[in-house]
């Protein structure tokens, strides 16, 4: 067929499937599929194609690259009436548990396969499922919210019985929160929780457009992390990892923070080029449709040597945060604001009462350096969404280990 004229090609083909059941409402069912292909050329014009079928492809194929790259992806498995059954096996169990509460679960999945190729050719497959359970309890003039989530590898029926007991006692102990008083604090963030923290304050100042823009508040002369402080990112772990990125690049695992001074960057191919070293594997997009940027994969903090008991011990007043719900920040001050919806009162080096949900705000360098302690015990996905970037959703992990901090301010 010749030569091939083409920079980038992407091609994809991907199924979603979500699941919703609620107390007193039938369940909902939403199934959705794409495939498609976007080829940039050598003069970087961008064309799409959209619901291809194979032959569609090579036909398209023939004046752009050599051979067909359509991915070979039979319909995955129906499997959704067992997930649905399974679904209100959850929510049925979650309203025995607590007769009075109501309740809502959610199940998202999907299953995408791709072909990309940029400087190399790779084919990879990316799965993920997670469920959330939702609690809502109202008694003697009492109101309290409480949720949980896991990322489901296999329909179990500990898995039902993990969620139910994790919401259950959260929302009866929640029905006495007390106030937070707006001050500078001692967090201490819970096993899994403290990543989407890290996520926030040092996987966006990373990415390599970022850096390279000006816009991330870390630079090679920063020495102010604490000696026990090691970061990753690696996308090959979590939920939907990937083992080769969007421009057919293998995917690495990249320390971000290692012993506490500054590694290295995300990179795609792009980004790596302007900065004269090699794609990170880190090259992402949410669609054929998207342009491909340098997105963070499974950002995470390396076990430190304390035992977490240790830790609480040693915090005489603070905060232990164990849900956070929401976050936002700006890479290039390095600012961060979170929305913590479940925490405790930490006193005397134990925890005491549920806290009314509130926030916390924070600048990067204070907090990192503010950092006392590092938890052995290092979790993942305990707060589970998806990253939001100039508009292209995509699904992340994060994960650390039970982890102290001062320096944070709590605003109600």
């Amino acid at each position: 067929m010749g030569r091939h004229r083409c920079r980038h090609l992407f091609v994809e083909s991907r199924h979603d499937r979500r699941i919703e059941a609620e107390s007193g409402r039938p369940t909902s069912v939403v199934l959705t599929q794409r495939s498609g292909a976007s080829i940039e050329l050598l003069d970087g014009q961008r064309r799409f194609a959209s619901d291809l079928q194979p032959d569609q492809l090579d036909r398209l194929a023939t004046t752009q690259l050599v051979g067909s790259a359509y991915p070979n992806s039979a319909p995955k498995e129906d499997a959704t009436l067992a997930i649905r059954r399974w679904v209100e096996q959850l929510l049925a169990a979650a309203e025995r548990a607590l007769p009075g509460a109501s309740f809502a679960v959610v199940w998202v999945d999907f299953d995408q396969e791709i072909v990309a190729r940029s400087l190399q050719m790779g084919r990879d497959r990316r799965r993920s499922a997670r469920v959330r359970l939702d609690g809502y309890l109202q008694k003697d003039g009492k109101q309290s919210r409480a949720s949980a989530e896991s990322v489901i590898r296999e329909r179990t029926d500990s898995q039902i019985d993990d969620l139910v007991v994790e919401v259950t006692e959260r929302l009866e102990l929640r029905l006495d929160t007390q106030t937070v008083k707006p001050d500078t604090s001692t967090v201490v963030f819970a096993p899994g929780v403290g990543g989407v923290w890290i996520h926030e304050l040092v996987g966006h100042a990373a990415e390599g457009d970022t850096v390279a823009n000006g816009e991330s508040w870390m630079s090679p002369g920063i020495a102010f992390f604490p000696p026990a402080l090691t970061v990753m990112d690696d996308p090959r772990r979590g939920r939907g990892g990937w083992r080769i990125d969007d421009e057919g690049s293998p995917a690495q695992p990249t320390a971000i923070i290692r012993d506490g001074g500054l590694a290295s960057f995300l990179h795609s191919n792009k980004t790596a080029q302007a900065a004269e070293t090699r794609s990170s594997g880190h090259g992402r997009c949410s669609s054929f449709r998207d342009a491909v940027l340098p997105r963070l994969g499974c950002t995470f903090v390396a076990n430190g040597s304390h035992h977490p008991d240790e830790i609480m011990k040693e915090v005489q007043e603070g905060i232990y945060v164990r849900r956070m719900e929401s976050a936002h920040t700006d890479p290039s001050s390095g600012f961060a604001l979170f929305r913590i919806s479940d925490a405790d009162r930490i006193e005397g080096g134990k925890r005491t009462a549920p806290l009314q949900s509130h926030l916390l705000e924070t600048l990067a360098v204070e907090a990192l350096a503010g950092i006392t302690m590092i938890g052995n015990d290092l979790q993942f996905d305990r707060c589970i969404g998806s990253c939001h970037r100039h508009g292209q959703p995509l699904v992340t992990s994060v994960g650390t280990p039970t982890i102290c901090t001062r320096l944070m301010k709590v605003r109600n």
